[in-house]
């Protein structure tokens, strides 16, 4: 795959992309707690040690540290695209041509942002309006 494929990939899927990161942040935080459980020998008495983990010893201590930010980074991110998400339908919902007119710079904003599938509803919904481009 090339750049622009990768580039268009994330673009369209960037919601899921987000939230996929913070799933596999929550996994290697729980693995390394609980190696981290067996290492101290708390609580995990039938348990000799974790799936996916073969006893890295106190190196688990950096998959809760590096799980910990990856889940809150992507959590974030995944949060403020929903937000973006859900003013962008807001906005876009009017039909009156002057409410389109005075937040079309927002619109536009939000539509880079959200990648270009809402780009294409913008130009639709000028055409629709006829709302002349600059």
């Amino acid at each position: 795959m090339t750049f622009e494929k990768l580039k268009t990939f994330w673009s369209k899927h960037k919601r899921s992309l987000w939230a996929l990161i913070a799933l596999i942040g929550i996994v290697a935080m729980i693995l390394g707690l609980l190696e981290l459980l067996v290492l101290f020998d708390i609580g995990m008495p039938d348990w000799s040690e974790p799936p996916l983990m073969n006893h890295i010893g106190y190196g688990s201590w950096f998959f809760v540290f590096i799980g910990g930010i990856v889940t809150i980074l992507g959590w974030m991110y995944f949060h403020d695209y929903n937000k973006k998400h859900k003013r962008f339908e807001e906005l876009m919902k009017t039909n009156s041509k002057a409410s389109f007119i005075r937040n079309i710079v927002e619109i536009e904003e939000l539509a880079i942002d959200l990648g270009p599938e809402y780009e294409e509803r913008v130009i639709d919904k000028r055409k629709s309006l006829k709302v002349k481009t600059r």
